[in-house]
């Protein structure tokens, strides 16, 4: 199921108000000590926290609704045992030493064999530091055997389920979508969160290179499925035709039988990969999106932006090719208007009105990633219509990617056409001429300027970057020699 425009643009401005997002940074979460304790896991599902001193455990129960057991021990010998509902119970030389709250009990252990150590059903785990065993039951009630005293203290099932999601790392600015609102909008629960992942990571351009697969093409499919079931024999076999093996066909990469799609609304898939710049999980209502601080003022950003290019705050431009450039994209922004984003900061931008606004939005994306090297925090290129896309990039990263960019061009220039003027290309080198402004493949496969110069036999100009130090890199430069004079005397 893809989403419409509508839809995509429901989305993006659901997204851009700050009501929807919450801030979920657990303080007591990253000062709890116990992050840091040694944790070892058994076969079944037990894990076990010791602090360094060995002075302090933490048992866990690594169930769906399993508990844990906190034990601590204090200079007067006293144990300290807690559970994950709060419940705790104080041992000391006298014995309880503390009111037993209700669903604890404390009895004295009458045999080994109700501890079941050996017992291959026993949910046990053994603490030998201080002589205790801690046993989980399937009723998720849990039993602490301290084996010197000879006792045993057992809790009831935890009284609240415990969250037994995982904490999203940095990840702390969320965005929660209801189900109600996605229904509002026409979407299923699947269809608002998989719109929602690729809103983010592709139109949003916080991760562009999430994995996706979409639905296959029909046609491509069965033509690839009659290719392997049509019977091909091994020509190079020696002995009688009637002999001859049939090839092996393996299925092998199937990407190129997926249906193309440019648009997060032209998506019909059924798998999308698993982001590493946000974290997405399901709610009791709905699901939940979580990222990094930049990440969020990205999509802040462009929302902003976005809400008014597409309220018509921005005369269009007109255009008929999908094919960009990295000179055509900075000539559209200098021409376009200047708008604030949320936190008042100048962004340059444009909207584009044509039949390939998809494609377009895609290409300046590529470009802005490839050429640039910029992030969803200083470039934006979203298709909100099948015939509109706005283009936008930070004002100040603008001013500094057009001055590079037209210093590259003249510096490639000058190494082509042989011109030598050692002032002039520190100039451009400062201004910020950088091969990867016009040929990015070329740049991560490792060239330079350098090489340029070599290639076009400009030894001079290379002897004068040689000189400053700058662009040479691994590049070994000989000057050639003087070619020897075979004339001879006159």
């Amino acid at each position: 199921m893809s989403i419409t425009y509508q839809q995509k643009r429901q989305i993006l401005s659901y997204m851009s108000q700050p009501s929807h997002w919450a801030n979920i940074f657990d303080m007591d979460f990253f000062m709890d000590e116990r992050r840091k304790w040694h944790t070892a896991r058994s076969p079944n599902d037990i894990t076990l926290a010791s602090r360094p001193d060995h002075e302090a455990f933490l048992v866990t129960d690594e169930r769906p609704g399993g508990g844990s057991i906190s034990i601590s021990t204090s200079p007067d010998r006293a144990f300290m045992i807690a559970d994950e509902s709060e419940r705790s119970a104080r041992m000391g030389i006298r014995g309880l030493q503390a009111d037993v709250p209700e669903h604890v009990e404390i009895a004295e252990i009458t045999s080994a064999s109700e501890i079941g150590v050996g017992s291959s059903d026993a949910r046990l785990i053994a603490i030998p530091e201080i002589a205790a065993y801690v046993r989980f039951y399937d009723d998720k009630s849990k039993t602490v055997f301290l084996e010197n005293w000879g006792k045993k203290v057992t809790f009831g099932p935890p009284l609240h389920d415990r969250d037994l999601s995982l904490h999203p790392g940095r990840f702390f600015h969320v965005v929660s979508f209801d189900l109600d609102t996605a229904a509002q909008w026409g979407l299923t629960p699947y269809g608002a969160l998989n719109g929602t992942k690729l809103i983010v990571s592709k139109d949003l351009f916080i991760e562009p290179d999430l994995r996706t697969f979409n639905e296959l093409d029909p046609e491509k499919a069965a033509e690839y499925l009659s290719f392997l079931l049509r019977d091909e024999w091994d020509d190079s076999f020696k002995g009688p035709w009637q002999w001859r093996p049939k090839k092996i066909k393996n299925v092998g990469d199937i990407t190129h039988l997926q249906k193309q799609w440019t648009d997060s609304t032209e998506f019909s898939g059924y798998f999308i990969g698993l982001p590493k710049q946000f974290f997405v999980e399901t709610t009791d209502n709905g699901f939940r999106l979580a990222t990094s601080l930049d990440n969020r003022e990205a999509i802040w950003s462009q929302t902003a932006l976005l809400s008014e290019a597409a309220g018509g705050a921005l005369d269009t431009v007109q255009t008929v090719t999908p094919k960009l450039s990295p000179g055509i994209v900075l000539h559209l922004l200098n021409k376009g208007d200047t708008l604030m984003d949320h936190r008042g900061r100048a962004w340059k931008c444009v909207v584009l009105e044509t039949k390939n606004t998809a494609e377009i939005a895609k290409n300046a994306r590529d470009i802005g990633r490839t050429n640039f090297g910029l992030t969803g925090y200083h470039f934006a290129s979203l298709n909100f219509d099948d015939h509109s896309c706005m283009i936008a990039m930070d004002a100040e990263i603008h001013d500094r990617v057009t001055h590079a960019y037209e210093a590259t061009v003249q510096l490639l220039h000058m190494i082509k056409s042989g011109e030598r003027d050692k002032a002039k290309m520190e100039r451009l080198l400062e201004a910020g001429a950088d091969l990867r402004l016009i040929k990015p493949d070329d740049a991560q496969a490792g060239r330079t300027l350098a090489n340029e110069m070599k290639d076009a036999e400009n030894f001079e100009m290379l002897a004068d970057l040689q000189e400053q130090g700058d662009g040479i890199h691994d590049l070994t430069f000989t000057p050639p020699e003087a070619e020897p004079d075979h004339q001879g005397p006159a």
